[in-house]
């Protein structure tokens, strides 16, 4: 009888190890395969760089001074979208705000060498802390 007991409560134990294999494999599964947390798996939702808006972004003309004025309306178009979302990455507000600079345009190149330098450090302290 105590072997038959053991036998039976051994074979519960397996069950149960396997269920929990299979609900960590459907979780992963959901997850998208990637084990990411929560908050990274669902980052696709909050991604803003790829969305068109409707609303016509203000463009900062070389010869617009008023910078200020010009970030609160970008900001205000921003918070619209972000609406609901946890929060906007802030390499999607890079990426949006590129585009409110007149093509050619000086600040656009000054825009895209800043973006190339904090490419270059990023890149260097990623290698550094491998």
């Amino acid at each position: 009888m105590n072997s038959f007991l053991s036998a039976l409560q051994d074979l519960q134990a397996r069950q149960l190890d396997q269920q929990r294999d299979f609900m960590d494999a459907v979780k992963d599964s959901i997850r998208g395969g990637h084990g990411h947390s929560d908050d990274r798996a669902f980052d696709k939702v909050n991604a803003l760089a790829g969305l068109e808006f409707k609303q016509t972004l203000p463009v900062l003309k070389a010869s617009d001074t008023d910078v200020d004025k010009h970030w609160r309306q970008f900001q205000s178009i921003l918070d619209c979208h972000a609406f609901g979302r946890k929060a906007v990455r802030p390499y999607d507000v890079l990426v949006v705000y590129r585009k409110c600079l007149p093509l050619g345009s000086i600040r656009l190149r000054i825009f895209n060498t800043c973006l190339e330098r904090l490419g270059r450090r990023v890149g260097y302290l990623g290698k550094l802390l491998k």
